[in-house]
């Protein structure tokens, strides 16, 4: 369940850490100006993609919050509604997953 999701996004985060880091590590043979430009697009594909996992962390505080009071209450016909929310969530996921590659390949 949410678990998981909070699992993968954990795994994301670390995975796009280590991807800045050796991003980083194989630009030490640059010349400084063109390590900088590259460092300055990292940095900005960094951001963006911290952006959109906030996003995420935040759509899964107000998912678990959601079924959490639904646990209580019975799933009614919100469980379709729920499915979708984490569905949308794992494409965010995957999302995010392409962007740590693309970053890895840039």
């Amino acid at each position: 369940g949410i678990n998981v999701f909070q699992d993968e996004l954990k795994e994301t985060l670390d995975e796009v850490e280590d991807n800045v880091k050796d991003l980083f590590a194989a630009q030490a043979h640059l010349a400084p100006q063109d390590a900088d430009k590259q460092r300055e697009q990292a940095y900005n594909m960094a951001a963006n993609v911290e952006t959109t996992l906030n996003q995420l962390v935040e759509s899964l505080n107000v998912t678990t919050g959601r079924l959490n009071a639904s646990a209580t209450q019975g799933l009614s016909g919100e469980t379709q509604q729920i499915v979708q929310l984490l569905n949308q969530h794992q494409d965010g996921l995957a999302q995010l997953e392409l962007a740590a590659r693309k970053m890895e390949t840039d």
